[in-house]
């Protein structure tokens, strides 16, 4: 009879374990959701994006455009004070890539943009344009950007 008792006790013990184990894991996935959904997010942006040498043949369309930034410059004396990543190659390289930050779009990055994405290989999402014979997507937003 002890025997049964302690064989029972111990199931309810076990049993109560693996429970306490699937509730822990339940509650880290919880956690990490939208950690989750940031990397699933990038995967696509990966998936769907176009190098930056390719941008010049995609003038007119959003799409999203990866490559290193090589050089930055914040013209705030400038005319609407803007914000230059330039990506593949610096300025003045025809055969580069840039994004523009307009000064009063600075305000919605935490950071000076010049600074953060420095040196860093971004996706940036928007409608590619051509100024001069440079294509360029024009960001208003960080949520444009990702790392």
């Amino acid at each position: 009879m002890k025997i049964i008792f302690i064989v029972t006790i111990s199931l309810i013990i076990l049993i109560g374990l693996v429970f306490a184990g699937c509730a822990h894991e339940q509650i880290m996935t919880a956690e990490n959701w939208e950690e989750k959904q940031q990397e699933e997010e990038l995967e696509q942006v990966v998936q769907d994006s176009i190098p930056w040498s390719e941008a010049k043949n995609h003038i007119g369309k959003r799409l999203t455009v990866y490559g290193p930034v090589v050089s930055t410059f914040y013209h705030k004396e400038g005319k609407g004070r803007p914000t230059f990543l330039n990506i593949g190659n610096p300025h003045p390289n025809p055969d580069r890539f840039t994004i523009v930050i307009w000064g009063d779009k600075r305000d919605n990055f935490s950071q000076a943009p010049e600074v953060y994405y420095s040196n860093k290989t971004i996706y940036v999402y928007g409608l590619i344009e051509d100024y001069k014979g440079v294509p360029q997507i024009i960001v208003d937003s960080p949520d444009q950007i990702k790392e």
